[in-house]
Parts: structure tokens; sequence; C-alpha cells
């Protein structure tokens, strides 16, 4: 690994303590708003339920706070670095905390690579360790969901050219905004080279900042490297726990309309769960609050009937969204505590 200083440690658990303190207020409010929208006949049917379906929904959403901090045990000790389980069970659960807080496009990673580079992992690898998760998610999402929509013979719901034209027009926007800002980017530096070349030269604080962003980026590019020359099994494992994750996650939805007593087509579900979550990216309100219900609401309204898909919405964003919040925070702050708090770091050079 390449020689770097140790990174500056930033206090991320003390502004999660801090995020976390609105939280409840949050989970509370949307709870009561939930059941004064919610037909009190279908609250009522909640007694109905399936204990086992709705059980199995309950263990899959809790499925990727083990896998999560798994994979990161993988790639912590293929580097070199002796991190206990626990301490990145720990992370895992501070980056959801830190994504349910923050607009969705920005999510939980500035928490996992600070608490990383806290337990020693320097800014370069911690970097790599967070964008690699998203490397190892698209892989995946790139082959399944092709697959799921075939085999459940989706491609020809009516939602997916509906959902096509309202998102196409917006897209196209914003690439044309995107194009304009790089062009005025671009403008700038072409005028002010001159000056930008003077201060690079003669500054002594741009000497410094050069050399940490080389520094940054030599370490980056040594992980994938290292990934590239000796990491293929570790990274066949890494994605064999990042399929099992997904699929748990994409198939809470099956489980918990499947003890309703309605048929589910798994497949379909999951290829749907993904057309959900990757709308939510698109909306900047913390943890995609709002936007995400109306998402399902539109997807899922040709295929669940009227007196299902209300409370299959709630049951749904309560288990993966809220429940989780609230069994976050409580471990979180148990993980905390100076019994169970990891100090120990020890680095494998």
């Amino acid at each position: 690994m390449p020689s770097l200083s140790h990174p500056h440690r930033f206090d991320f658990q003390k502004s999660l303590h801090l995020l976390m303190i609105l939280i409840p207020v949050g989970v509370l409010g949307n709870l009561i708003f939930m059941f004064y929208t919610t037909d009190r006949q279908i609250i009522r049917s909640v007694i109905q339920f399936s204990p086992l379906f709705f059980l199995l929904a309950i263990l899959m959403t809790m499925v990727p706070w083990f896998t999560n901090a798994l994979r990161l045990l993988i790639w912590t000790r293929f580097l070199g670095h002796r991190i206990r389980y626990r301490a990145l069970f720990k992370i895992t659960i501070a980056t959801e905390l830190g994504a349910s807080v923050t607009p969705s496009a920005v999510g939980g990673a500035p928490f996992k690579m600070g608490m990383l580079m806290q337990r020693g992992v320097t800014t370069g690898s911690a970097a790599s360790l967070t964008t690699l998760g998203s490397v190892e998610d698209g892989l995946f999402f790139l082959v399944a969901v092709p697959l799921a929509l075939t085999f459940s013979t989706s491609w020809d719901l009516p939602i997916f050219r509906t959902l096509w034209a309202q998102i196409h027009h917006p897209y196209l926007a914003g690439m044309i905004v995107l194009i304009g800002f790089i062009a005025l980017i671009s403008l700038f530096f072409r005028a002010t080279r001159r000056q930008i070349r003077t201060w690079l030269v003669n500054s002594p604080l741009s000497q410094r900042l050069i050399q940490r962003v080389l520094n940054f980026w030599a370490d980056f590019k040594h992980v994938y490297k290292l990934i590239g020359q000796t990491g293929k099994l570790w990274f066949l494992l890494s994605m064999l726990v990042t399929g099992f994750q997904w699929t748990c996650r994409y198939s809470v939805i099956s489980a918990l309309v499947a003890s309703l007593g309605f048929p589910v087509d798994v497949l379909q579900f999951f290829a749907l769960q993904w057309v959900v979550f990757s709308l939510g990216t698109l909306i900047p309100t913390p943890g995609a609050t709002g936007g995400i219900e109306a998402a399902f609401y539109l997807i899922y309204r040709a295929i669940l009937p009227n007196h299902i898909i209300s409370l299959a919405m709630a049951g749904w964003r309560f288990l993966t969204f809220y429940f989780l919040l609230v069994i976050d925070i409580v471990l979180y702050f148990l993980l905390s505590l100076p019994h169970f708090e990891d100090t120990h770091i020890t680095l494998d050079n």
C-alpha cells in the first residue's frame, strides 16, 4: 500500500447523535399520518395477516445489516485491516442512519467513509471501499433485473411505458443543464488558466493540496488494481453476499403481500422494487420521504387491488424505513456503550 499521511479525524459519531434526535419525531409523525389517512377497515384487516409470511418479511428486512457488514469485513480483511465485525456492523448502522437524514442522492456514503477513516483506513482506501459497494450493487442489478423482467414476462407491463414517458423529458432537461454547466466551467478555466497556473506554481498551499490529491488518487487506484490482480475470489465471494442481500431486501414486498393472501410473482415484484428504489434516488428529501411512497403507488396500482395497495404500501414503507430507523437507533447506542465499544485497531502493513 502507498505510504500516506494519517487522515484528519472528523467526529462523525457526534454528528449522528445530533441528527438522531430528529428521527423519532419524524417516525412518530409519519405513523400518525399513516393511521389517519388509511381506511379503518383496511387497518382492521391487519389481524388477517399470515404470521409466517409477515415474520419472513421482517427477517428479510434486517438481512442487509449483516450482509453489508460482512461485505465490509471481506474487503477490509483483503486490504489487511483487522477491524472486528462488531465495529463494521456499527459502521453499517451509522451509514443507514446517515442515509435516512440526507437526500437520497447523497446517502450514507460520507458517514461510511468517515467512520472507516476513524478505524485507521486511509482516505483513498476508505473512498475505494465506499464506491466498491456501489460497483458490486450495480453489477448485480445489471444482470438480475433484466433476468427478472424476462422470466416474469414483465417487459410488456404498461407501467414501464408510462414510466419512461414521465421521466424521459426530465432526464433530457437535466442532461441539457449538465452539459451547459460543464461548458460554463470549461469557459471559466480557459479564461483564467494563466492565473490558475501561476497560483499553482507559487502557492505553498496549492502544492500541499496537489500532493494530497495525488496521494488520495494513488491509494484509491491501488485498491482496485490489487483486487484485479489478487482479489478475484474475494470479489466473487462478496458478489454472492451482495446477491443474497438484495434478493432479500427486494423480496420484502412479496412476503408482505403474500401475508395478505394475494398471489405474488416474486420475480416481477423484485424488478418493480428496483424501479421504486431507483426513482427514490431522484427524490431530494431525506430518505426519499413522500416521493418514494408515491412511486410505489404509481407502479403497483396496476398489479395490486385497491383494497390491498394502501395497506401494502404502508406496511412496506414501515418495514423498510421507519421500523429499521427505530432499531438502528437502539442498536447504534447499544454498540456505543463502553462495554460494547471496540477501540482496538490493528493494521497489517
